[in-house]
């Protein structure tokens, strides 16, 4: 059986970044907004970081799941001056985010959550990704990359301790920077390969199907 990532299909819209983040000075979340894709814990971490004064601003994108979800966030960016909505992103507005941005957190507690492509989308791009562990996640996010926060912790707690660490050691989030579009590079090639091998074996099957005697 081939399994085929989404790793195989994103090489239309990512480019893999030659550019190695050297600080950590913004961190985002892009998607659906909704509290089951992690909103109020992006916000939990705002909160955190501009409580304890580290500078770093927390930009949102994406459009909103309803008109609930909607009042919570604008509340959360009148509320704090490093919270920022730039609204739902496609095309170039979306690859300009991307440059932006240092580091995506990605909270989702969506159950039939898989192989999400904007994780895939931020590695390439140098993003490394701080998540909680679900679906395919594991297999995405290496260590050296990024951060799985566990599903039993704190994941408001986890990736804000990681924040500020990343902060202080600029060399090791340069490292994490450069690890993150490796990962994607690797990750890309193993599901080509899957990708060709499926194709492959659906064209024999047609082919041998077309060579049957008719009944």
């Amino acid at each position: 059986m081939n399994v085929v990532s989404n790793a195989a299909i994103t090489d239309g819209t990512v480019q893999i970044s030659s550019r190695t983040r050297t600080s950590i000075e913004k961190v985002g979340f892009l998607g659906n907004i909704s509290h089951e894709k992690g909103i109020l814990e992006v916000i939990a971490v705002a909160e955190q970081l501009e409580r304890q004064g580290t500078g770093l601003e927390v930009y949102i994108a994406g459009p909103f799941e309803n008109a609930e979800v909607e009042q919570e966030v604008q509340a959360a960016v009148a509320r704090l001056h490093t919270l920022h909505y730039v609204g739902a992103l496609y095309g170039s507005e979306k690859e300009s985010f991307w440059q932006m941005l240092d580091v995506l957190l990605f909270p989702s507690k969506y159950s039939n959550e898989t192989a999400p492509v904007v994780v895939l989308e931020a590695l390439g791009h140098g993003v490394p990704v701080v998540a909680w562990e679900r679906g395919c996640l594991s297999t995405m996010v290496a260590p050296a990359s990024g951060l799985l926060v566990n599903r039993d912790r704190d994941f408001v707690a986890v990736a804000v301790k990681r924040l500020i660490q990343w902060q202080h050691d600029p060399a090791g989030f340069a490292e994490a920077s450069r690890a993150a579009a490796r990962d994607f590079a690797r990750q890309h090639a193993e599901s080509r390969v899957c990708l060709d091998a499926l194709l492959n074996e659906l064209c024999a099957d047609v082919s041998a199907a077309t060579l049957l005697p008719a009944t």
